[in-house]
């Protein structure tokens, strides 16, 4: 890191190793940050220095909104003296706030033994989640255009994340709010646990449908929205043979 502070300056070899192999140059919507950050230098701190460094080009201000952009990348350097959590978030006005964190301390060492590292961007269709190796949950986001988004949850770490199939990018869907929006699907578990409990809905994931997880989301990009969902739209249930009887008879 840099405790003196002064901007701007390169990033250090292992800043650069650990954020350029969280953006996976196979996949073309890492690639172009991949590029990006080639070309730049940390200006500044965000809102959580000294973890949370600013990139962009000499002479830039750092602006600090930047940590609001939705999480393109998220992993982690284990090593046997820290845990390394690495997030970066989607470009703001040519910066890119990335955190670096050791989940452990309050600082990470300058010498460490690693022992794996993993990152959610380089999950792909019919992979395990890369932190835990369990499966997943794949749920296509429905429109009658086109097919380009899988909302992915993952029981065992209790991550969701939204693959966008064309660009390869996974964003990190943060939690609460989304699981909010699910929730309203279900009343009868709502009236059980009797409000939000993310270890419950993770564990009863099966007890939600597609259709739910699918409604849920398109109700919380209305909100939330982290990617344009424009082209997407809720699943109507089919009535039952009760349902439409009842409506008939109503006539």
């Amino acid at each position: 890191m840099n405790p003196n502070g002064q901007f701007p300056r390169k990033l250090t070899e292992r800043e650069i190793d650990w954020i350029l192999w969280m953006l996976p140059e196979d996949k073309p919507g890492y690639r172009i940050y991949h590029e990006m950050i080639k070309e730049m230098v940390v200006i500044g701190y965000g809102k959580f220095e000294p973890d949370n460094l600013i990139l962009g080009y000499p002479g830039d201000k750092p602006d600090e909104e930047g940590f609001y952009m939705p999480v393109i990348s998220l992993g982690q350097i284990e090593t046997k003296e820290a845990r390394v959590q690495i997030s970066i978030h989607k470009p703001h006005k040519n910066q890119i706030q990335v955190d670096i964190v050791n989940l452990n301390a309050d600082f990470i060492p300058e010498k460490f033994t690693e022992l794996r590292r993993w990152s959610y961007a380089r999950w792909t269709p019919g992979d395990v989640s890369p932190a835990t190796g369990e499966k997943v949950r794949e749920v296509k986001i429905f429109s009658k255009r086109e097919q380009n988004l899988i909302l992915v949850i993952s029981p065992s770490d209790k991550k969701i994340w939204l693959h966008e199939i064309d660009s390869g990018i996974n964003y990190i869907i943060p939690v609460t709010n989304f699981l909010n929006e699910l929730l309203k699907r279900k009343k009868e578990i709502v009236d059980r646990i009797g409000g939000l409990n993310v270890n419950f809905i993770f564990e009863n994931i099966g007890r939600f449908s597609d259709a739910d997880i699918n409604n849920a989301f398109i109700s919380y990009s209305k909100f939330f929205a982290k990617v344009d969902v424009g082209s997407y739209e809720e699943i109507k249930e089919k009535k039952g043979l009760f349902s439409l009887l009842k409506r008939k008879f109503r006539k």
